[in-house]
């Protein structure tokens, strides 16, 4: 059984950035920087990871953002359970696919314009 510990996800990084970088997928990054309730696991580790900086409660934004070839996408007061939330990330992911680029650092949070369906 495989657990997300740094040695599991450097593997993963060494077999896929690589791979993902020649076939020129493009990558972009976010990150979170609440980490939840006190209490809760997502807090306390968060507790144990502020020694080495801002983060998710899982993962720290330096890794994160740690993507040589990635692109900023945000960082965001968003904990490892609700950045992944359609209504937290998708409008940044939305700029991406409607206008090429993401939103620079520190841009406010980009608004939804509904497409219309034909």
């Amino acid at each position: 059984m495989c657990a997300m510990t740094p040695f599991y996800m450097s593997v993963f990084r060494a077999t896929t950035d690589n791979k993902l970088a020649k076939a020129g997928v493009p990558i972009y990054m976010a990150g979170g920087t609440d980490h939840g309730h006190p209490g809760t696991a997502l807090y306390l580790g968060g507790t144990f990871l502020s020694q080495d900086g801002s983060s998710d409660g899982f993962v720290p934004v330096s890794s994160a953002l740690g993507l040589p070839n990635g692109k900023y996408l945000f960082v965001r007061s968003y904990n490892h359970d609700n950045i992944q939330i359609g209504h937290n990330s998708f409008p940044y992911i939305d700029a991406i696919l409607r206008e090429g680029t993401p939103q620079p650092a520190g841009s406010p949070t980009p608004t939804l314009t509904p497409t219309p369906v034909h």
